[in-house]
């Protein structure tokens, strides 16, 4: 990247699709040059050769992999003078995004992408298509792009797998990963690439009117298509400068608290690491998550490329990890990417994702398992096609709140396995999920922006106003044990707190944007935040001023969960193929 990058502006970078040319972006591109809310949107057209056959022997038709190559390249030289980016694809050119996307990731280049905000996609068949398909065959025999566009395509669905797995659900930047927002678009009457081709496995889907082409035609600043695709540039684009810029509502008048130094001074009595206890008996990976009972007394660990659940009984000396799931590694794997207990800890379940295949037209279901014996209970039937993507279990434990991609929030009972309630959203997909303490409210986020929203979840109603701040999805989400709090973490690297009854955002903790936060958990007496991170720190925070307060906890690797014993005490779950549990007492601070 050269020198003179702006991080200012923002290149957006449009793709083409199949039989087309960069000129059908001219009616979007002459709406952003008038606009005045994009005056720091710079468009970048891609052009590749997109033709019916090559009568010229001497010549060929590109395959997706060459224009792959040719994107990654563009990206590398035509970019240089941009610091943050945009991908936008209609049709091929959204498989060609994604080709490009995995190849860079397969090369170690994970932290290239750190600059590219978003991905938006119009009409992209990522299931490919069935239309005119014996035509296609027919007429177009020897294509390499109409083949690319044939339903289960190995080549394309490898990379959509990588894209699923490392970047969309993607939780830090690494040379493999790099988590970038998707957002999906479906034409509402496109015959060419229906809806479900378009939504495929992606989380964050809408539909918009038109068709296959028209998708991508507005003619106004207020068409859908426009409007959409403006909303998600201007989350790309940086903050205004913080003196007399307009605070969003439901934040406050406040500049952020200054960012720790690498090895920040002590400045209180430090916390006492009692016991480090390795995890020994299981897991033949890594370890991708982990999650607490409220007690602290179970701990489950959830493997990765392998997808193994051990339970561990953290109130044994030495905890031994009993197999609650040990599935062999499928061709249609089974990585689990939710797992809640319920308040008692006697039932566990869990979500799973796949792989694109035909195992994504399958219906959708939650596990229910036995703790103590280990075994299913049964299963929930939660959506025809759309994956899972928030899950909680009420604390009054009667209710479970499941999302699937691109679809209302749904309320199950858990012990008759019945759906009782909807909550709908203008979120398209949600992104993470919790209860309040007393089982009342239930708040989501937002896939596509760092919105949430609350509900009554005995009317069914929402609650006050969106809570507005993050500027990106918000991953996590935890009350304090009054329910007075909201703590939240996010892709746009950041840890807020909330009053829940105003709705506000009370405090910004100035957290390390190099080092992601990981899981979150309230003191006991609600008086302390604690974070942990993907660089294994763990951090105590004062919930009412927002400071650090002690010594951070230095543990071996990326902290997966936080939960605090009965008698107050911090338990800290760590990643690596071997889990450890530190057993931490934070020392009192300024005389609490």
């Amino acid at each position: 990247m050269g020198a003179e990058a702006d991080e200012r502006r923002l290149g957006v970078v449009f793709v083409h699709g199949f039989l087309s040319s960069s000129e059908t972006w001219n009616p979007i591109t002459s709406l952003i040059a008038g606009d005045p809310e994009l005056e720091r949107v710079d468009p970048l057209l891609f052009d590749y050769e997109s033709r019916l056959w090559q009568p010229d022997p001497r010549r060929r038709i590109p395959t997706l992999r060459v224009v792959a190559d040719m994107l990654k390249e563009f990206l590398d030289s035509q970019t240089e003078g941009h610091r943050r980016l945009a991908l936008v694809g209609h049709s091929q050119g959204g498989l060609v995004i994604q080709y490009c996307l995995a190849r860079m990731l397969g090369e170690g280049r994970g932290k290239d992408l750190a600059r590219i905000r978003r991905v938006v996609f119009f009409a992209c068949p990522n299931s490919g298509t069935q239309w005119g398909a014996a035509f296609r065959r027919g007429l177009l025999k020897g294509n390499p792009q109409e083949r690319d566009l044939r339903p289960l395509n190995e080549e394309i669905t490898e990379a959509r797998r990588v894209v699923m797995r490392d970047i969309v659900r993607a939780t830090e930047v690494t040379e493999r990963t790099c988590p970038i927002p998707f957002a999906v678009f479906a034409g509402q009457t496109d015959n060419i690439v229906p809806p479900a081709s378009a939504q495929d496995v992606f989380p964050d889907v809408s539909v918009l009117p038109g068709d296959h082409n028209g998708i991508i035609r507005p003619d106004t600043r207020e068409h859908l298509t426009y409007a959409a695709l403006r909303r998600h540039l201007v989350l790309c684009l940086p903050d205004p400068p913080v003196d007399g810029a307009a605070v969003p509502a439901g934040s406050v008048e406040e500049p952020p608290a200054p960012l720790p130094q690498h090895a920040p001074a002590v400045q209180a009595p430090g916390p006492v690491l009692r016991t480090t206890r390795p995890l020994h008996g299981g897991h033949a990976g890594e370890i991708w998550f982990a999650g607490f009972t409220r007690d602290g007394k179970t701990l489950a660990t959830f493997g990765g490329k392998r997808p193994t659940v051990l339970l561990w009984d953290m109130t044994h000396p030495q905890p031994n990890g009993a197999a609650l799931i040990d599935a062999q590694f499928r061709p249609f794997g089974r990585k689990l990417t939710h797992a809640v207990f319920s308040p008692d800890g006697s039932v566990l379940v869990t979500a799973r994702d796949m792989r694109p295949g035909p195992e994504q037209f399958t219906a959708k279901k939650l596990q229910l398992w036995d703790t103590a014996t280990r075994r299913p209970l049964g299963e929930i039937r939660v959506s025809q096609l759309a994956v899972v993507s928030g899950l909680a279990y009420s604390p009054r434990g009667d209710l479970l709140a499941v999302a699937p991609a691109a679809t209302p929030i749904h309320l199950w009972n858990p012990v008759t396995r019945k759906r009782v309630r909807t909550l709908r959203h203008g979120f398209g997909t949600v992104e993470a999920t919790e209860f309040s303490p007393d089982g009342r409210t239930l708040v989501a986020s937002s896939y596509r922006d760092g919105e949430m929203r609350m509900w009554d979840v005995d009317t069914g109603r929402p609650v006050g106003e969106p809570l507005v701040g993050h500027t990106a999805p918000v991953r996590g989400i935890v009350f304090s044990p009054d329910g007075a709090l909201l703590a939240t973490r996010a892709i746009d690297r950041t840890v807020r707190i909330w009053d829940v009854r105003t709705l506000r955002q009370v405090r910004r903790l100035g957290v390390d944007p190099r080092d992601l936060v990981y899981s979150l958990a309230f003191s006991p007496d609600g008086h302390d935040l604690l974070t942990g991170t993907s660089g294994g720190r763990v951090t105590r925070w004062d919930a009412a001023t927002g400071e650090r307060r002690g010594e951070d906890l230095l543990v071996d690797s990326a902290v997966m969960a936080l939960a605090f014993t009965p008698a107050g005490a911090l338990l800290a779950a760590t990643g690596g193929t071997v889990p450890r549990v530190y057993e931490w007492d934070p020392a009192p601070a300024n005389g609490r």
